[in-house]
């Protein structure tokens, strides 16, 4: 039962460019990988999704700290879409927002331009 079953992965080169790699499983399921350059794990896969959502929410209630309920966020979320459209932006575009600076720019153009009405 000394069996190597051999399998393929998608691995990266010491040039960054991606490559298959060979590797086999041996019968105490350690994996040996082909050897290469060590990569960060910051500068390959970034931060993820939910701890850079968690640091912009996280900004946001520290400038406004009414948004921290979820019915008083929405409502200002919803003032800062329809904003954001009339000014020229795609639902796209202002989805992909991360920047607290600029959604709170955005917040506050919003806020200025129904004082004005």
């Amino acid at each position: 039962m000394d069996q190597h079953h051999p399998e393929l992965i998608l691995g990266r080169s010491g040039t960054g460019s991606a490559a298959i790699l060979r590797v086999t499983e041996t019968r105490f399921d350690t994996i040996a990988l082909a050897e290469s350059t060590p990569i960060p794990g910051e500068s390959v896969f970034g931060s993820s999704h939910s701890h850079r959502v968690w640091r912009m929410m996280n900004a946001l209630i520290d400038a406004q700290p009414e948004w921290a309920d979820v019915e008083v966020f929405e409502q200002a979320r919803e003032k800062i879409l329809q904003y954001g459209l009339t000014t020229g932006m795609s639902l796209e575009e202002l989805f992909k927002l991360t920047d607290p600076d600029v959604i709170l720019g955005l917040w506050t153009a919003a806020e200025a331009k129904d004082a004005d009405d």
